[in-house]
């Protein structure tokens, strides 16, 4: 018979961390897209502008993208902690 042992505490404090991280990211997010609706407003027609615009669009993308990682690595993780808790409520039935 094999044994795994599960730290519940640990996988809720990976949790935590990713949804700080995804919040932290979602908040650079949000000032580069705050940058980008101020650079909008400058009556111009250098291209710099439109390029420093390209390359935050392009960094929100990357951003959304650890986002969408993080959440979902959040999703596996509670999706793992539930099916270990239902196998030990199954084992803690089979041995009583």
């Amino acid at each position: 018979m094999s044994v795994m042992v599960i730290d519940y505490g640990a996988i809720s404090d990976m949790n935590s961390v990713a949804t700080r991280l995804a919040d932290v990211f979602e908040s650079k997010k949000e000032n580069f897209e705050h940058v980008v609706s101020n650079l909008k407003l400058i009556p111009t027609s250098r291209s710099n502008l439109v390029n420093a615009n390209d390359s935050i669009k392009k960094k929100n993308i990357q951003y959304q993208s650890k986002i969408n990682k993080l959440k979902l690595f959040g999703t596996k993780m509670s999706q793992f902690s539930d099916k270990a808790k239902q196998s030990d409520q199954r084992d803690r039935k089979s041995v009583v």
